[in-house]
């Protein structure tokens, strides 16, 4: 995910252009569909299947977020305690992000 900037990978989550009960996430590359309705998913399955689109969307500005706020995190640090951040649950989220661990 490193090296692109997130305005030139643009993602979003719509409602499947031909088929009800699915939604598409699109992006750069290929999209992904996920099954938002069917017959053994209840109304909180379809809920959390849409809030899943919505925040795969979200992930690649998500992750420049997060990125972003660890070297702010450090700046402050650095100047106001003169000590290194460090925090594991950022390092592993962005590890998992890159997919260097699960």
């Amino acid at each position: 995910m490193t090296g692109l900037k997130t305005a030139e990978r643009k993602w979003e989550a719509v409602d499947h252009e031909c088929y009800p009960g699915m939604m598409t996430v699109k992006g750069p590359s290929s999209p992904i569909t996920i099954i938002t309705s069917a017959t053994d998913i209840d109304f909180a399955g379809h809920l959390q299947r849409v809030n899943d689109a919505h925040l795969i969307a979200a992930a690649p500005e998500l992750y420049e977020a997060l990125i972003q706020a660890k070297k702010e995190l450090e700046e402050i640090a650095a100047a106001e305690i003169g000590e290194e951040y460090n925090s594991p649950l950022i390092n592993a989220a962005l590890a998992k992000a890159r997919g260097e661990s699960q």
